[in-house]
């Protein structure tokens, strides 16, 4: 379940399948199971702007002004974290209540909002949000009280009221004992889906990934993991995903990726739909299925909008004469640089 949003009512194709503008839908199906990626409208289906999630990591003072910027620009779906050592979970609530207050925002469906609960290895003892010689359930319970009051898109609302939900909360990386990353799951499961929508998990190897998922009644609706040649790009997880109705959201998807940026293919995309270059990366990540979405974090204005406007543009172009014939003789090449068949 991922909140209350307007219905689909527009569509943008990308390798092929149907992109809505509009409004956020899941597939439905026994256990969550579709037919093959061949052949599947795959995983949660987001408009261009949601398929695009404004990271908070590593922004410091500057988190609330950030935000409330990539807001104004267009972006309607952050993530964060609560955790100290990383984001500012705080600002981004300001941020987000800024734009409330200034009527960029007008409904809490507007914006989709992630956070994570980091376990104790991820925070600093001085400045963790939680008792970290607590038991797990308590640590995730903490966290969770804590991202609420944080994100809470009006300052007078009562943390605890129904009208304060997450719309999705992640585990940002399992525990070292795969005991703990099951109580954390379960505990976090007991909210869905009215304080929290949806739960997913970062940072998780495909091995373990399987693992979980056979062992947990309310399964992941969002992996987020890193998209890099040295994981092979996550072929194997994104395929799990794709199969089952599972978001994957890609992260590091420009860093060190100098060679792509630079290749014909690349160039071509970018000419073709006239985009900047890592725009045309991202339009070809995301063309790899619908249940694919990618995490940036631009800090400039300009950047911003030019993420947002780019896949805009592509809707545009994607839909003039043979063009989707030609983007699907890029997708074939995009598929045949990172090994996926």
């Amino acid at each position: 379940m991922q909140g209350d949003l307007p219905h689909t009512t527009r569509v943008l194709f990308l390798g092929g399948l149907t992109l809505s503008l509009e409004g956020l839908s899941r597939p439905s199906g026994p256990s969550g199971r579709h037919p093959s990626p061949s052949t599947a409208t795959m995983g949660p289906t987001l408009p261009p702007n949601r398929r695009l999630l404004y990271g908070t990591a590593w922004k410091k003072d500057e988190t609330a002004v950030l935000v409330f910027k990539a807001i104004q620009s267009g972006f309607t779906a952050l993530d964060t974290a609560c955790q100290p050592r990383h984001y500012r979970e705080d600002l981004v609530g300001e941020g987000i209540r800024k734009a409330f207050a200034e009527g960029v925002l007008k409904h809490r469906s507007q914006i989709w909002i992630q956070t994570k609960f980091t376990r104790p290895t991820g925070q600093d003892p001085e400045t963790a949000p939680y008792d970290m010689n607590a038991s797990v359930e308590e640590q995730v319970h903490t966290s969770i009280k804590t991202s609420l009051k944080n994100l809470r898109h009006y300052a007078d609302l009562d943390a605890s009221s129904d009208e304060v939900y997450l719309d999705s909360l992640v585990l940002h990386s399992p525990f070292s004992d795969f005991k703990d990353t099951l109580t954390a799951w379960h505990t976090m499961s007991t909210y869905v889906p009215h304080r929290i929508r949806a739960i997913g998990i970062s940072n998780i190897p495909h091995a373990l990934l399987l693992d979980l998922y056979d062992a947990v009644d309310i399964k992941p609706s969002y992996v987020q993991v890193r998209f890099q040649p040295e994981t092979n790009w996550e072929i194997p997880t994104r395929r799990f995903c794709a199969t089952r109705g599972i978001g994957f959201q890609a992260h590091r998807v420009l860093k060190k990726k100098e060679d792509m940026l630079d290749s014909e293919l690349i160039r071509e995309v970018s000419a073709a739909v006239g985009v900047s270059r890592h725009v045309a990366m991202y339009l070809c990540v995301l063309g790899l299925g619908e249940y694919m979405t990618i995490l940036g974090g631009p800090k400039s204005e300009g950047h911003m909008k030019e993420d947002v406007e780019g896949l805009e543009q592509f809707e545009k172009w994607s839909v003039e004469g043979q063009n989707r014939t030609v983007w699907d003789r890029y997708m074939a090449r995009f598929k045949a640089m990172i090994g996926e068949e």
